[in-house]
This record gives C-alpha cells, sequence and structure tokens, in this order.
C-alpha cells in the first residue's frame, strides 16, 4: 500500500444528502451510492422536491426505491410540493412514466419506507444536518433546486456551512431538453436555480444536459445489465422499460453522473469554474447564463460554480477505479469483462452503472 493509498484509506466517508425528484435515473443514482463503499460515502439524509412527479409521489417513490437497497436506516424527509414562484410544469411522463418510475408502482403494494420522518420538512432537515455537521455535508442534487434555495432564504448562512453542492440541471451551451434553451430540472424552477448559481457560497459542480448527452449508455450495455441475475439489477430493468422504449439506442444517463462525482470528483477530468445566473422570464426561460467574457465584474468569486465538461476514469496513470459490490477496485485502463471492451467516454458510465448490481 502506497502513503497515498494510506491516507486515503484513514480518511473518514463523505456525509451525503440526496435531494431528487425520484424519477428513473434518480432510483438508478440512488442505487449507485448503495453500491459505494461505507468507507467512501456515509448518507444522511434523503430529500424529496416535486418534479418529475407530484410530492406524494416522490415520497412513493423512494419508499420503493429503499425496498431495494440497504439504506434501511437513513431518514426521508418531504420538501418542497412546487416552485417557488411558478406552477410545477409537466414531468417527462413519456420518459419516466405517469409515476415516474416506469409506470411500475400502480401494480405493486408499496410499504411505507420505516424510515421517513414526517416530523419536519426536508428545508428544515437541510439547515438541522448542515448546523450539525458545518463544512462537512455534500448535497447530491438531482431534481428541482427549490428545498435547496428555500434553505438559504431560511437560514442565510445555509450554503457557506456546506462543504459542496454537486447538481445534475442547467446546460453550458443554450441547449434544452424541454424548451429549445432549458433542461428540465432548472425550468421546474429557474428562481430556485437562479438562487442556487448566484447566492451559494460553497463549491458548486454542476453536471449540465449537454455534458448528459455525451455519456450515454448504449443499448448493447444496457441490455447486459438488465440481464445480471440480482434483485437490483431486475429493479432497474423493470422501472427502465419505458425509458428504453423512448431512446432505444441508448439509455439516458444524467443524475447518474452526478452521484458518480459526488462519490468519486477525480472521474472530473476538465472543469472550469464561472459566474453564473438563471435566465428567468422570456423564450430562455431556465436558460444558465455563463459569464466567460468577466462582464460582471461585481459577482462574487466565490459563488462561482464549476461547470464540468469533461469526465473520465483514466486515474493514476494507467489504472481506473470502479464500484463493485461496494467495494472500490482498481484495474486496467481497458476492461475486459462479461460487458466487453469499456473505455474511453462510454466507460465512465458503464463502469459507474454497473456499480452495486452484482449484490442481491
Amino acid at each position: 500500500m502506497t502513503s497515498k493509498d494510506q491516507q486515503n484509506s484513514h480518511q473518514l466517508p463523505e456525509k451525503i444528502i440526496f435531494d431528487t425528484d425520484a424519477g428513473v435515473d434518480d432510483a438508478h443514482a440512488l442505487l449507485m451510492l448503495d453500491g459505494c463503499s461505507p468507507r467512501r460515502i456515509q448518507l444522511l439524509a434523503v430529500t424529496c422536491v416535486a418534479g418529475n412527479v407530484k410530492l406524494p409521489q416522490v415520497l412513493k417513490n423512494i419508499s420503493h426505491i429503499f425496498g431495494h437497497c440497504s439504506f434501511t436506516k437513513v431518514p426521508i424527509y418531504g420538501g418542497a410540493g412546487r416552485p417557488l414562484i411558478s406552477k410545477l410544469p409537466p414531468g417527462y411522463e413519456l420518459y419516466h412514466g405517469r409515476d415516474g418510475l416506469g409506470n411500475t408502482t400502480t401494480a405493486m403494494k408499496i410499504a411505507q419506507a420505516s424510515s421517513l420522518d414526517t416530523s419536519i420538512n426536508a428545508v428544515q432537515a437541510l439547515i438541522n444536518l448542515v448546523q450539525q455537521h458545518p463544512k462537512e455535508v455534500n448535497v447530491c442534487a438531482v431534481g428541482p433546486l427549490t428545498n435547496l434555495a428555500l434553505a438559504e432564504r431560511l437560514w442565510p448562512d445555509f450554503s457557506r456551512n456546506l462543504k459542496s453542492v454537486c447538481i445534475m440541471g442547467g446546460n453550458m451551451y443554450g441547449e434544452g431538453n424541454v424548451t429549445p434553451s432549458a433542461e428540465f430540472n432548472f425550468y421546474c424552477d429557474p428562481e430556485a436555480a437562479h438562487i442556487v448559481l448566484h447566492d451559494f457560497k460553497c463549491e458548486k459542480i454542476l453536471i449540465t444536459w449537454e455534458l448528459c448527452k455525451l455519456y450515454q449508455l448504449p443499448q448493447e450495455n444496457y441490455e447486459e445489465l438488465f440481464r445480471i441475475n440480482t434483485v437490483k439489477a431486475d429493479f432497474l430493468s423493470r422501472i427502465s422499460q419505458q425509458a428504453v422504449k423512448v431512446h432505444k439506442e441508448s439509455l439516458q444517463v444524467c443524475d447518474q453522473l452526478a452521484a458518480a462525482c459526488a462519490c468519486y470528483p477525480e472521474i472530473i477530468t476538465k472543469a472550469t469554474k464561472y459566474p453564473c445566473k438563471v435566465s428567468l422570464c422570456g423564450e430562455t426561460r431556465g436558460q444558465v447564463i455563463i459569464d466567460r467574457v468577466n462582464f460582471w465584474t461585481d459577482f462574487p468569486p466565490e459563488s462561482q460554480t464549476t461547470i464540468v465538461e469533461e469526465l473520465d476514469v483514466i486515474l493514476e496513470g494507467r489504472r481506473v477505479i470502479f464500484i463493485m459490490c461496494g467495494i472500490f477496485f482498481c484495474c486496467s485502463v481497458i476492461f475486459s469483462g462479461p460487458f466487453g471492451l469499456l473505455y474511453g467516454k462510454s466507460s465512465v458510465v458503464s463502469i459507474f452503472l454497473y456499480a452495486s448490481f452484482y449484490q442481491g
């Protein structure tokens, strides 16, 4: 073991809060976190927000997902049921289904998760956890940012006491997926997204829509993933059937990348900090505005956002790191296994997406 390995082995696990609107990719991301070693992460809570589906369905979906992972004692909190100002737009039913999980929950009787905590709102839970662990909490936010914006408004020192926020949302070149210029999560609540990008004073890592388009899982790979003979893989296969009907040639990977970066930020190989705002009106409502030429001279440096431009798993020379059965391993840069040769841009997707699915 090298001195670097020894140093890493003594590090405490990263404290993570997963803020979600519980769609198909949210479920996959949460299962990936479940596959991480407890030496790597400690999931403090799951906070829920309306987005892909309305809040009651989000809570139902998280209970459904928890039935397929080991987070039995992780508290679940219900948060904002609508955006700060506007109405909640229609969810992406074509991809996620009416229930957010590929129309699978209506046919099943789902027990309420024993860890569902109704004593406080998710916003207050966020504040409480950050106050208990100042400068230690990392939020992985994969839905509209309403809960985070409300936490900042209720306690102005909220973001100053966060360690980081890894966000799936927005765009870096003005390309949208629900309008010509807006990504879904930011379009759901542009005001909340603006508060987070403009006002938050902590490390902010943005996984944009355009970045996600570069790292999709090809059909031959997701089909092999679905054939793994475990409960988790079977669950993922069932909830993904609606999604693969829409995009048969590849499985969209969005929230999974945010989870991967939250677990292992070393996979980020190219990123740049910029002052960012969010358009709040007109045809560009929900679009991220990035000042690449320093027009906003009064923009606080501590509020800049890290825009991720490239990901890779080529780390430490010619070695890659991936999650398998909740344990971190290293192997050569080309991994030859049951899924064939995984390398280049697809490897970061393939390696992290197969996380934990060998477990029952």
